[in-house]
C-alpha cells in the first residue's frame, strides 16, 4: 500500500468497496425479484456492505500503519482479522435471511 499516506483513506477505500459490492449483488437479486426484494436489501444489505467494508479498510489501516502511525510489519492478530471477521459477519447474515426462509417465525 505504498500509494496509501493516510490512515483514513483505507477507511474510505473499503467503504467504497463494499458499496460497489453492495450494487453489484442488488443487480443480480433484484433482477430477478421484486420491488420489496429491492427495499429489503436497500435497507438491510447496503448498510451491511458498508459497514464491512468499513471495518476491513479499519483493519487494513491498522496493519498498514500501525497503532501510533507506524508501520507493523510482524505477524499479528489484525493479520487475521482483517478478511475473516467481514467474512464471517457477511455469512451470518445471509444464514439469517436464509434461515427465515424456512423456519416460520409468526
Amino acid at each position: 500500500f505504498g500509494f496509501v499516506t493516510d490512515s483514513w483513506a483505507l477507511c474510505c477505500y473499503g467503504g467504497a468497496a463494499g458499496l460497489g459490492f453492495a450494487a453489484l449483488e442488488n443487480a443480480l437479486y433484484v433482477g430477478g425479484g421484486s420491488l420489496a426484494t429491492a427495499l429489503l436489501r436497500a435497507g438491510t444489505a447496503v448498510p451491511n456492505h458498508l459497514m464491512y467494508g468499513l471495518l476491513h479498510g479499519a483493519f487494513l489501516s491498522r496493519r498498514r500503519f500501525g497503532r501510533f502511525g507506524g508501520g507493523c510489519r510482524r505477524f499479528s492478530c489484525t493479520s487475521w482479522l482483517s478478511p475473516f471477521l467481514p467474512m464471517f459477519l457477511h455469512g451470518s447474515h445471509n444464514f439469517s435471511i436464509a434461515l427465515c426462509q424456512y423456519v416460520n417465525l409468526w
